[in-house]
C-alpha cells in the first residue's frame, strides 16, 4: 500500500486523560501514544481483536502472583521500586482478614498494576517507533482511487488509542480465573477486554491497545489490528517486540530480528499490483468508505477452546497416516505422517462435517469446503525475507463431498484435500469464497506455529490465557501454538452443535 513511509520517531508526545464511564461496568481511561486527543471508541471492521489474559481484538488473561520483568529490576516506565507483577494471587479460604491489612494488601496490588501498567505503556511507545505502518493511518488517494499507509509526521499526529479500563464490580479474581481457563468462552467478557478500530471510513487506524486492571489483581491485555498492515506472522512479531521493550530487552530483540522492510515491493509477484487494485476496487468500490457490507455479522454463536498436547497430537497423526493409506493399517508405515496444521485441519473439518450432518444443512452428496489463509512469504521466488511486516497470505479452499469425510477413514480424505491446496494459485480467493455455500463452509483461520503464548510475555511470564475475540463464523476454528507445546484450537459454532463437535473433535485422541 504506500511506497514511501517515515516514523515519527520516538512519539514521546503521550497523553493519558480520563474518559468516560462504561455503564456502570467500571471507569475506562483513554490515551493516545504520539499525541493528540484520545478519541472515542467506534464501530470497527476488518481487523482481528486479540487478547490475553495477565491476573490478549487479541487478548490475554494472567493469574497467580510471581515475580516482575526479567532483565533490569524494572522497566524504566514503572515507578522505581514498585513491583511491577500483574498476576492474580489463587483464590484460597482464609479466615477473615484485618479490615486495616485487607486494605494495605489493596494498596500493594494496586501499586504493582499501575506500575505494571506504566511498563505497558512506555514499552508500547518505544516499540511503535519500530513499526510506523501501525502508527501511521490508512488513506485514500483520489488522483489514482488506491489506499495507502501514511506514515510522514501528519499520518502520525494524532497518535495510537492506548486504552487502561478497569474491570467492573462484578468481575471479581473467580470470574478472572474462569475467563483464563474455562473451555466455554464468556464471549461478552473476552469483547469487554479488547478496543475497537475505527476502520469503517478512511483515514482508518491500524493499531489500538487495551489494558485492563482486573479485581483482585492482574491484567488483561487486548489489541486490535487491521488486517490489511498485518497478517499472523507480523502480529506475532509486532507482540514479541513489545513483549521484549517491556522486559527491558527490547535493544537486544531489535538486533537480533532481521533488517525490518516494508517494502510491497518485496513482494514480486506477476501482476500483482494490478491484481491489488482490481480487488480493492471491486470490495470496497466506494473509497474513502471501507466498510464491506455484511462480511462482519457476528451470529450468537458458542465458542470453546481444545488444547492438544504434543503426545495426543503424535496419536492424531498416526491415525490420519493410517486413514491416509489405502489400505489403512496395512501400508500406513510407507505414508509420511502429515504437518501438524493439516492434522489438525481434517480433524476440524470432519469434525464440522459430522456435528451438522444430523441437522439436515446438507446430504452426503453435498460438497463442503474449507477455507484457509496460508503464508506466502517461503513459496514466493525471490522471497521477501524474513524482515518483511506486513501481509503476505493467501487463501485456500479445499473441497470434499460430505459423504466422503463422513465415512470411515474421513479424515484421511479431509487430509488429502488439504494438503493438495496450492496458495498461489488462488490469490484472488474472495471471489472464489463469495461463490460457495456458506452453511457448508468451516473457516480456519492461525496456524499451530504462531508463539502467542510465547510472544505475549511481557516480564511476568506466559499469559493464562490468549485467544482471537473476533470469531464471526458458524464453524471457525482458530489455531495457535498452545502453551508449553502442542496446539490451542478454538472453535466457534452454533450452540446446537457445539456438544457434537466437541465430542467428535476428542474422540480422535482416545
Amino acid at each position: 500500500m504506500g511506497e514511501e513511509m517515515e516514523s515519527k520517531g520516538d512519539m514521546d508526545g503521550y497523553e493519558f486523560e480520563p474518559r468516560w464511564e462504561m455503564g456502570g461496568r467500571g471507569r475506562e481511561i483513554a490515551g493516545r501514544a504520539g499525541g493528540g486527543e484520545a478519541g472515542k471508541s467506534r464501530h470497527h471492521t476488518n481487523s482481528n481483536q486479540l487478547v490475553c489474559a495477565v491476573p490478549w481484538r487479541h487478548a490475554t488473561v494472567r493469574q497467580d502472583h510471581r515475580r516482575g520483568p526479567r532483565g533490569r529490576a524494572a522497566h524504566r516506565g514503572a515507578a522505581a521500586g514498585a513491583h511491577p507483577s500483574v498476576r492474580a494471587r489463587r483464590a484460597v479460604d482464609h479466615a477473615p482478614a484485618h479490615p486495616a491489612r485487607a486494605h494495605l494488601r489493596q494498596r500493594r496490588r494496586r501499586r504493582r498494576q499501575h506500575a505494571a501498567v506504566d511498563a505497558l505503556r512506555a514499552s508500547f511507545v518505544e516499540t511503535l517507533a519500530r513499526f510506523p505502518t501501525l502508527a501511521g493511518r490508512i488513506v485514500h488517494v483520489p488522483p489514482t482511487g488506491d489506499a495507502a499507509f501514511d506514515c510522514t509526521a501528519g499520518g502520525v499526529a494524532s497518535g495510537v488509542r492506548f486504552l487502561v479500563a478497569e474491570a467492573s464490580e462484578d468481575f471479581d479474581a473467580y470470574a478472572a480465573r474462569r475467563l483464563a481457563g474455562d473451555e466455554d468462552h464468556d464471549v461478552e467478557a473476552f469483547a469487554r477486554l479488547v478496543p475497537a478500530l475505527d476502520t469503517g471510513v478512511l483515514p482508518a487506524e491500524t493499531l489500538a491497545a487495551q489494558v485492563t486492571r482486573l479485581r483482585g489483581g492482574g491484567l488483561a491485555v487486548g489489541v486490535a489490528m487491521h488486517h490489511a498492515a498485518v497478517d499472523g506472522r507480523s502480529v506475532c512479531r509486532f507482540l514479541r517486540a513489545w513483549a521484549a521493550a517491556c522486559r527491558g530487552e527490547g535493544d537486544a530483540d531489535a538486533a537480533a530480528e532481521p533488517p525490518t522492510t516494508f517494502d510491497r515491493t518485496a513482494i514480486r509477484l506477476p501482476g500483482g499490483e494490478e491484481l491489488a487494485r482490481s480487488v480493492l476496487r471491486k470490495w470496497v468500490p466506494d473509497l474513502p468508505v471501507a466498510a464491506v457490507a455484511g462480511h462482519f455479522i457476528r451470529p450468537n454463536l458458542s465458542r470453546r477452546t481444545f488444547t492438544i498436547s504434543v503426545q495426543a497430537m503424535h496419536r492424531l497423526k498416526q491415525r490420519v497416516v493410517a486413514e491416509l493409506s489405502p489400505a489403512h493399517e496395512q501400508d500406513a508405515a510407507g505414508t509420511p505422517p502429515p504437518s501438524s496444521f493439516v492434522a489438525v485441519a481434517a480433524l476440524a473439518w470432519v469434525s464440522f462435517v459430522r456435528s451438522k450432518h444430523p441437522a439436515g444443512i446438507f446430504s452426503a452428496d453435498d460438497e463442503v469446503y474449507l477455507f484457509f489463509f496460508a503464508d506466502c512469504p517461503a513459496r514466493l521466488d525471490p522471497p521477501p525475507g524474513d524482515g518483511y511486516f506486513g501481509t503476505c497470505i493467501s487463501g485456500c479452499l479445499a473441497r470434499a463431498t460430505a459423504g466422503g469425510l463422513l465415512a470411515e477413514g474421513g479424515a484421511g480424505v479431509a487430509a488429502a484435500a488439504v494438503a493438495e491446496e496450492d496458495p498461489l494459485a488462488g490469490w484472488d480467493w474472495m471471489t472464489t469464497l463469495g461463490r460457495v455455500d456458506m452453511d457448508r463452509l468451516m473457516n480456519l483461520a492461525g496456524s499451530t506455529r504462531f508463539p502467542a503464548y510465547e510472544a505475549a510475555d511481557f516480564g511476568w511470564g506466559p499469559p493464562g490465557r490468549t485467544e482471537l475475540v473476533t470469531m464471526n463464523h458458524d464453524g471457525q476454528v482458530v489455531l495457535v501454538a498452545g502453551k508449553g507445546g502442542g496446539v490451542q484450537a478454538s472453535v466457534s459454532l452454533h450452540p446446537a452443535h457445539i456438544d457434537a463437535y466437541k465430542s467428535h473433535f476428542l474422540s480422535y485422541f482416545g
